[in-house]
């Protein structure tokens, strides 16, 4: 299965910068990927910011990252780009303190070579007598640089590779809907709040990465009074020329605030099927100019309350994983009210935003869409049949950690499902502020883990 959210926005209009992401085919993670700190032929993005031998400095600025005594440009092998992995357990030997597996620690064994065989002994996982004890099929103890395609790395001497291939993966997009207020308020003034929304939903969604999610909307109330639809207006989809006619050909004459009513639709997944799809991430933008006055029954007999709003928003995220932000214009809307539904929600933002004016709008939905940037994406064959123990991705060509369930919080990925990987908290914020350009994946080689 896939896991993913949904968002849902409010906008409130009270009377009285644009994001620019891209994913292209491969992805650049830019100086943090590029620098090496330390020196050692290893870049920092290979190497982390991590310390596992909790001597105060992170792997980046450590010249012994695992505190072993012996060098990580020693320990990091021929090619710093992909460091050895001498006993595969998915730890670089520059992190492993027992590099070839002999329960002996590396910091007890040294750079001798003890048996004469060529091999440095923390390396060599002979009994220091000549006799051979790793794992493969073979049992001499050659020096040869024979090349063979085995990927055992057992550290008896022989130049040992990996098979790799370069496959793609596929961002997956988010789905989008703006519930937009439809109150006779809306239609009032030049320009009405209405035509910021309009004209300022247009920019934005037209650039830049914005361009990757689909989009929907829907109105509230749609025929007047405290009504509301018994189907969305517009499900999230990829073509905005249809959004955009939505817009152009309707404007706000009569009716109410139905705030509530206008989100509980969302709580049946025929309203709205593809954005309520529990396998992608689904995000509700709601914008309006003033408090809720038709309640919780849509009759107008009382308004509904700031506890009403935020269990109604509380229930689309936990039954349909529906995250959900408000945005207010101008000064006429409720403050309590928005903020009970945007801290309900589930998104990155805790309290709602607001807006006087077209360009702060802008401003704002810029800065909501960047919160919904994907960092899930979809792994095209043949990957998706490859060992995913032998799965690696790279940010500009710079290795990122697997993290199982990404626990650490950092820089790392993680499976979702058998085809879906997602980059964790540290990685995701690298693309989505911008500092990466290029992923690509590569599959035949042992996974490098954050161990």
């Amino acid at each position: 299965m896939k896991i993913a959210g949904n968002i849902l926005i409010i906008l409130f209009i009270m009377p009285s910068a644009c994001l620019d992401l891209k994913m292209p085919e491969k992805f650049d993670a830019g100086a943090m990927y590029t620098e090496d700190s330390d020196g050692d032929g290893i870049p920092d993005g290979i190497e982390g910011y991590g310390d596992p031998d909790n001597d105060g400095i992170p792997n980046s600025q450590d010249d012994d990252s695992d505190g072993d005594g012996i060098p990580d440009n020693q320990e990091a092998g021929p090619d710093p780009m992909h460091p050895l992995d001498t006993d595969e357990d998915g730890t670089p030997d520059f992190l492993d303190t027992d590099s070839d597996d002999d329960g002996v620690p590396d910091s007890q064994e040294g750079t001798g070579d003890m048996d004469g065989d060529g091999i440095p002994d923390y390396l060599d996982n002979t009994d220091n007598s000549g006799t051979d004890t790793d794992t493969d099929t073979d049992t001499d103890i050659d020096t040869d640089t024979d090349m063979d395609t085995d990927t055992d790395m057992d550290s008896d001497s022989d130049t040992d590779y990996c098979d790799e291939q370069d496959f793609t993966i596929e961002p997956q997009p988010a789905r989008v809907l703006f519930l937009v207020d439809f109150s006779t308020s809306m239609g009032s003034g030049n320009p009405s709040p209405w035509k910021w929304v309009e004209s300022g939903l247009k920019n934005v969604l037209s650039s830049g990465s914005a361009t990757a999610n689909e989009y929907g909307i829907d109105i509230f109330p749609d025929t007047g009074a405290c009504t509301t639809g018994m189907n969305v207006q517009m499900d999230p989809q990829g073509d905005l020329a249809q959004f955009y006619d939505f817009m152009d050909d309707n404007d706000p004459t009569t009716g109410e605030t139905p705030l509530y009513c206008g989100l509980a639709n969302f709580n049946n997944v025929s309203y709205a099927p593809r954005l309520l799809d529990s396998e992608v991430d689904s995000y509700l933008v709601v914008i309006s100019d003033g408090p809720d006055n038709c309640g919780t029954d849509c009759s107008g007999s009382a308004p509904a309350d700031d506890s009403d709003l935020g269990d109604v928003t509380s229930l689309l995220l936990s039954n349909h994983g529906l995250k959900t932000v408000a945005i207010g214009l101008g000064s006429s809307f409720s403050d309590s009210q928005l903020n009970a539904i945007t801290a309900n929600g589930g998104t990155e933002f805790n309290s709602y935003l607001s807006a006087q004016d077209q360009y702060g709008f802008e401003s704002i939905v810029s800065q909501i869409l960047q919160t919904t940037v994907t960092c899930r994406f979809d792994v095209t064959d043949p990957a998706a049949q490859a060992d995913h123990e032998k799965v690696n991705f790279y940010f500009d060509g710079n290795v990122v950690p697997f993290d199982e369930g990404c626990g650490s919080g950092g820089d790392g990925w993680n499976w979702i499902d058998s085809d879906t990987v997602e980059f964790c908290p540290g990685s995701c914020l690298q693309i989505r502020e911008g500092y990466v350009s290029n992923i690509s994946g590569r599959y035949g080689c042992q996974t490098i883990t954050n161990k």
